[in-house]
């Protein structure tokens, strides 16, 4: 069942959901000082439903999103601006060195969908894992954050185990800057024929060393714009599972709205986009493969008005799991807690229950705290996995 997003607002970001700062927070990077003009610009405006779409209208919110970090990278490339950004294999790729941003587009690593991987491992007599396209090589998943959110691990020395802990433990923990963007990325192979249908690239595995062309199928995007992010996935219209379970629903882009799921799974869904859109993506200069891609539905609550859960998952990246999924539930959990031994051991909470899905609904103290303890289990990591999986321990001193 599709449960629709609650409200939630801090009077700090509601300024920071107009469009200009959706724009500042794609182009750091290149103007840190405009970037600066734009949130104050909107600063002083009067809080009203055109300046917070993120919360009051988080589907158009996200297709704004969307616009802003599928452009063009430049001219004369089918590369676009998130593409350009720091690819996490190479942000977590040496704890005794600094990472540095990219001058040019990072070479993609695709890998197996972590978050497959990871059930398997918790999972190990689970019956029924889906196969992903993505799972067998040389597809898979890449997750890159924009200038914002690399500038902040690197401060704050985020891409090292002792790093985060210390960050984790001082008076503010982490707290990633409103402008923080960060997508994940699933990829498949396709024919030469399919190439209009997807936005694609000629991809080379490591290990087979063969290039293919693969076309991406899903892509999360999510905005630090709201206290606990806001939160929206995108899929390619052909997956056949698209709205399976849960439907999907877009008020702003789609036709119809909203997408009930049909009584088998894996039949394929007939949608369109709305005229608005296509004349948005025209004018901003999209590439006519966009046009082929859906908003499932955003996130920006932990539960309805009612007290309901809200349900968001991707049919790609959640497959199997997408009935119970909560993007913003399951990433409340991202965490990290540095023990005893030698090296110290790295511990965070378990991704899934015990039955292999996914928590959803208000987050549980007991998972972050022990009964009158004033020392926390996990330390949260503002919602970002890639902290509490990839940073390795620092030897440098």
């Amino acid at each position: 069942m599709w449960t629709r997003h609650g409200v939630w607002l801090a009077g700090g970001v509601l300024a920071l959901a107009a469009l200009g700062a959706v724009r500042a927070q794609v182009e750091k990077g290149g103007n840190v000082e405009k970037a600066g003009q734009v949130e104050k610009a909107a600063a002083g405006a009067e809080p009203s439903e055109d300046k917070v779409p993120a919360a009051n209208d988080p589907d158009k919110f996200a297709w704004d999103l969307f616009l802003e970090i599928c452009r063009p990278a430049g001219a004369g490339t089918r590369d676009v601006r998130w593409e350009m950004w720091a690819e996490e294999d190479n942000i977590f790729a040496d704890p005794n060195t600094e990472p540095r941003w990219p001058g040019q587009k990072p070479q993609r690593q695709l890998r197996p969908s972590r978050q497959h991987e990871l059930r398997k491992l918790q999972m190990p007599n689970l019956k029924a894992l889906p196969d992903l396209p993505g799972d067998r090589a040389p597809g898979g998943e890449e997750v890159r954050i924009n200038r914002h959110a690399f500038d902040y691990v690197v401060k704050n020395g985020l891409w090292y185990q002792q790093g985060v802990i210390k960050t984790a433990q001082a008076p503010t923990g982490i707290k990633f800057p409103t402008d923080s963007l960060a997508i994940k990325a699933l990829w498949k192979v396709i024919t030469p024929a399919e190439k209009p249908r997807y936005h694609w690239d000629e991809y080379t595995d490591p290990k087979a060393k063969k290039p293919v062309t693969v076309g991406l199928i899903a892509l999360h995007v999510t905005s630090k714009v709201l206290p606990n992010w806001h939160w929206a996935t995108f899929e390619q219209e052909d997956n056949p599972a698209f709205a399976d379970e849960i439907g999907a629903h877009d008020s702003y882009g789609m036709i119809p709205a909203v997408v009930r799921p049909n009584a088998e799974p894996n039949k394929g869904y007939k949608t369109a986009l709305k005229p608005v859109l296509l004349e948005r993506m025209k004018k901003d200069g999209l590439s006519p493969e966009w046009t082929h891609y859906r908003l499932k539905g955003a996130q920006i609550d932990f539960t309805d008005s009612t007290g309901r859960p809200t349900i968001l998952g991707n049919s790609i990246t959640e497959a199997g799991f997408v009935a119970t999924s909560s993007c913003v539930t399951c990433h409340a959990r991202a965490s990290a807690m540095l023990g005893g031994g030698n090296p110290p051991q790295w511990t965070t909470l378990s991704v899934f229950r015990p039955d292999g899905q996914s928590d959803n609904g208000p987050v549980n103290p007991n998972w972050f705290w022990a009964p009158g303890s004033p020392t926390p289990k996990f330390y949260q990591v503002d919602f970002l996995w890639e902290l509490g999986f990839r940073p390795k321990y620092r030897t440098a001193k």
